[in-house]
């Protein structure tokens, strides 16, 4: 974080980082909430199917994210993901953003449920 926040010409807020299976699934559900539909952002089709299918079952879909975890998942349950909050930020920032995160070598995706900048860590 010290060395991104030294690339951008604006403050960086984390909204999160290590999460718990229990934690990854509550996030989930909030997007649900939100209006996402999980198929959309997420690869693993299979895993976002039994999210939604376990919406408003938070121990089933803590159990869906312990099965996709076991199959090398989610980079936020083995502290390699971090999310960066992006409500405020210009377009412009988000793709000064996301280059910066790139150019690092680490992987960058927007998310706009709720807005904010993942990284996956190498």
């Amino acid at each position: 974080m010290d060395a991104l926040s030294l690339l951008v010409p604006f403050d960086l807020v984390v909204t999160s980082g290590i999460r718990s299976a229990r934690g990854q699934a509550s996030a989930m559900f909030t997007k649900i909430e939100l209006g996402e539909i999980l198929t959309n952002t997420y690869r693993d089709q299979v895993f976002a199917r039994a999210v939604m299918a376990a919406y408003p079952n938070l121990e089933l879909a803590t159990v869906a994210v312990e099965e996709m975890a076991a199959r090398g998942g989610s980079r936020h349950l083995i502290g390699r993901g971090l999310d960066i909050r992006t409500r405020g930020l210009s377009t412009k920032q988000r793709n000064e953003l996301k280059a910066a995160i790139e150019g690092m070598g680490e992987y960058a995706l927007y998310e706009t449920t709720p807005p904010h900048m993942h990284i996956s860590l190498n």
